[in-house]
């Protein structure tokens, strides 16, 4: 599946999400799937007013700095998984009273 783990895993999420431009109907359903989960994650994070995620700079430069681009549609699946789980562990940060 691939040369070593992080290879493989790269592999798995390419297959099942696509790879920007899917050629199957599913991939695409899944990579919308992703991308909607990643918009409803920064919303969660502007409504809370948590870590300036309230300001559309603060939004941009998070996208720039974990995907790559400013425009989630042109951001590799690897990218989107990666900034979604980051996203993920903001939020349980702040649920846990780890982070302000």
């Amino acid at each position: 599946m691939g040369e070593n783990e992080q290879e493989a895993y790269q592999n798995l999420v390419k297959a099942f999400y696509g790879n920007g431009q899917p050629s199957i109907a599913t991939n695409g359903r899944a990579r919308e799937s992703l991308l909607d989960r990643i918009r409803k994650g920064e919303s969660y994070l502007a409504e809370k007013k948590i870590d300036n995620f309230d300001t559309e700079l603060r939004i941009v430069n998070s996208r720039k700095k974990h995907c790559g681009v400013e425009d989630l549609e042109k951001a590799e699946v690897d990218s989107l998984e990666a900034y979604l789980q980051h996203l993920i562990d903001k939020t349980r940060e702040i649920k846990n009273g780890s982070s302000a």
